[in-house]
C-alpha cells in the first residue's frame, strides 16, 4: 500500500497495555526494519483483508 503524504490522514487511538505489548513484540520480531507507522498500516491492512475474506467465506491468505 503506497500512498503519497498528501493523501494520508493522521489517526490516533488508545492502545491497552495488552495491545501495546503485542505491538512491541511484533515490532521486535517482524517489523524491526519499519517505522511504527508502517507497522500499524501493515497490520491494519492485513486485519481488514482477513475480515473481508472471512465475510466472503474464503480462507485467509497466509501473511508474509
Amino acid at each position: 500500500m503506497v500512498s503519497s503524504s498528501s493523501s494520508m490522514k493522521r489517526m490516533t487511538f488508545a492502545a491497552t497495555p495488552e495491545i501495546k505489548a503485542l505491538l512491541d513484540q511484533a515490532k521486535k520480531e517482524l517489523f524491526y526494519d519499519c517505522t511504527q507507522s508502517q507497522m500499524i498500516r501493515a497490520l491494519t491492512a492485513a486485519g481488514l483483508q482477513a475480515w473481508r475474506q472471512e465475510r466472503a467465506g474464503s480462507p485467509p491468505e497466509p501473511w508474509p
